[in-house]
């Protein structure tokens, strides 16, 4: 009997979750964890370089995953419910994942958030930089310093359409497909319509620094004299004013409002360009925007934007900057971009989301000349790295 019940007790420990073997104690979750794969002895090339994220705030688990993979040929099976991301730090620098499911143990990556990337283009001539960059319907034209203009299909391939002598100084389209183009080396306006066909508009004299349409299809130019023009015709150009100041710059508000940038600060018309009234004196004013709510932007050339909502008063917006804010404009979304040229050759592009605090976007290098925005928010930055034709494209991207 006090055999059988010894026999009876060793198979009831048996059953239990617990097993005496060689006097050690060995659990079967323990026995699992041990199965697992260490996610550090599969991720060995731990530095990720940079991730595209477009105009995201930060990183997304597939993009991680993208990456690792991308570096690591050993992680060939490793899906997104195999670890759980922690998230960046505040910097993009670094981020940290935890393995589950098969896999086990922290893994620290290290990378780049880039907001830009640069696009592939061919077609354009060694050593040209690009000065302007427009898109117009799903057409993308560019100017270079030599006085080319190019089109392109695909954003890639850029094929020659004419040449304009001299510095082309401005790049605009109209809803009907048309090109308008101004240069100081002939100070002329030059109409390319859809057919690649270049004729050159009358009635204007001196140089013509700035234009733009507006939403009729009327056409306004600034020039070095101070005339302000209007075409309606697309054919030729009428005097509306002398300003008494040369025209840097100047745009159209949704509401029709017309606002100069000129050496003695900034003017305003409300009546079409007949009558200007000064609103702010500042005498390096370089970039000028408005947005979709009629609130106006500009930048100067230490590094400061201001910014009004009544066309009249305006207040300093905060970005940390030095250098000329060149280039200012606006999405849909009323976020607002700007690009900040320096002494260094390697311009800078700023967002504001809150329409008051500039944060630096990531990706770009070199010299930025223009910044346009299309009917995506997709934004396009172009210049030249290193006496080469540069074209970086950030993404409004889903996630």
């Amino acid at each position: 009997m006090k055999k059988l019940l010894t026999m009876i007790g060793a198979i009831t420990l048996g059953a239990t979750t617990t097993t005496n073997v060689a006097g050690c104690e060995c659990s079967p979750t323990k026995n699992n964890e041990d199965k697992k794969i260490d996610l550090n002895t599969i991720i060995t090339d731990k530095n990720l370089d940079s991730i595209y994220i477009g105009q995201a705030e930060k990183v997304t688990k597939s993009q991680i995953l993208e990456k690792i993979k991308a570096k690591n040929t050993s992680v060939a099976k490793l899906t997104e419910n195999d670890f759980e991301f922690i998230g960046e730090s505040a910097t993009g620098k670094n981020s940290t994942i935890i393995g589950k499911n098969n896999y086990k143990n922290e893994v620290s990556l290290t990378f780049n958030n880039n907001n830009f990337k640069a696009i592939d283009i061919n077609g354009i001539a060694n050593n040209a930089i690009i000065q302007n960059i427009k898109k117009n319907n799903n057409l993308t034209y560019i100017s270079t310093t030599d006085g080319h203009i190019y089109k392109s299909i695909d954003n890639k391939k850029f094929t020659p359409i004419t040449v304009i002598k001299g510095t082309i100084n401005s790049l605009n389209s109209d809803k009907d497909g048309n090109i308008y183009v101004t240069s100081s080396g002939d100070d002329n306006v030059y109409k390319i319509n859809n057919m690649d066909v270049l004729t050159k508009m009358t009635g204007t004299t001196g140089t013509i620094k700035a234009l733009t349409v507006d939403k009729r299809g009327n056409i306004y130019a600034g020039s070095s004299n101070g005339n302000f023009y209007q075409s309606t015709d697309k054919e030729t150009f009428t005097i509306k004013k002398n300003i008494g100041y040369a025209i840097w710059n100047l745009t159209i508000a949704p509401n029709g409002t017309i606002y100069v940038a000129t050496p003695s600060g900034i003017f305003k018309s409300i009546n079409n360009g007949k009558e200007f009234d000064s609103i702010y004196s500042t005498p390096t004013t370089k970039s000028l925007t408005v947005d979709n709510n009629n609130n106006i932007y500009f930048g100067n050339n230490n590094g400061s934007i201001y910014k009004s909502t009544d066309g009249t008063t305006f207040t300093q917006m905060k970005i940390v900057v030095s250098g000329v804010v060149t280039n200012l404009t606006t999405d849909k979304d009323g976020n607002i971009y700007a690009v900040n040229k320096n002494s260094r050759g390697n311009d800078s592009v700023y967002k504001s989301i809150n329409n008051n605090t500039f944060t630096a976007m990531t990706g770009t290098t070199g010299t930025i000349n223009s910044l346009i925005i299309d009917n995506n928010n997709n934004i396009y930055v172009a210049g030249a790295v290193k006496n080469k034709a540069t074209i970086y494209l950030s993404e409004k991207l889903s996630h």
